[in-house]
């Protein structure tokens, strides 16, 4: 995950318009400028009109969970970054389910399911 910043001009060109958005899959937002003229997010990958950062710029309010605070540091990104990697697993339920019915397609599936939210968002180390 790359953190990257988009002015609120070019907002349209990377997140689409209202009736027709363009799915920027895994693309977090995590913070803005007071003036709303830039924010802050967590990409995939770096793509026009993204700026990539090599760290956390200065003056950027988080939004991302305002009950941690509003300062953003690299601890911040890295606690936005397991929160979004436990997000996406699926329910546990879903694989104990599969046990119970001997459903091993759905057991699979829950398997399959985690290792690809382990290869999205791998842990920090």
């Amino acid at each position: 995950m790359k953190l990257a910043t988009l002015s609120s001009s070019n907002s349209q060109a990377y997140w689409g318009a209202t009736n027709s958005p363009i799915d920027r899959g895994g693309a977090t937002t995590i913070g803005r400028l007071p003036n709303d003229s830039e924010f802050l997010l967590l990409v995939p990958e770096i793509v026009n009109p993204l700026v990539e950062q090599e760290s956390v710029p200065e003056g950027f309010i988080f939004t991302y969970c305002q009950a941690w605070g509003l300062s953003i540091t690299e601890e911040v990104i890295d606690r936005v970054w397991n929160d979004l990697r436990s997000k996406a697993y699926p329910p546990a339920t879903d694989y104990l389910d599969g046990l119970v019915k001997g459903n091993t397609q759905q057991t699979q599936k829950y398997i399959s399911d985690c290792l690809a939210v382990k290869a999205k968002y791998p842990k920090i180390s």
